[in-house]
């Protein structure tokens, strides 16, 4: 499913809405993987439901059922249960 109004996006790729699951972990600190709802992503990130928050420029790696993609957290929003996570893809 794309975005409601992609003539309004600033992105540069298509954002696909999804509710799969998937895992990310901290590449500073704890390594644990934690579980995530994705919520939507493209070429360029992903916005994912975490139980925990990340700080803005904290790098993360993203795993899902393909591969892992290392990404940087650009926004983070607390929700009624955990955090609303945005992730930059890096290429590093």
């Amino acid at each position: 499913m794309k975005a409601k109004n992609p003539k309004s996006e600033r992105r540069h790729s298509e954002r696909i809405v999804t509710h799969k699951h998937a895992e990310v972990r901290k590449l500073v600190g704890s390594q644990k993987k934690l579980p995530v709802q994705v919520m939507n992503i493209s070429d360029g990130g992903v916005r994912f439901i975490c139980a925990i928050p990340f700080e803005l420029g904290e790098e993360l790696a993203y795993i899902d059922e393909n591969h892992t993609t290392k990404a940087v957290a650009r926004a983070c929003k607390p929700l009624f249960k955990g955090f609303a996570i945005r992730a930059e893809f890096t290429n590093s």
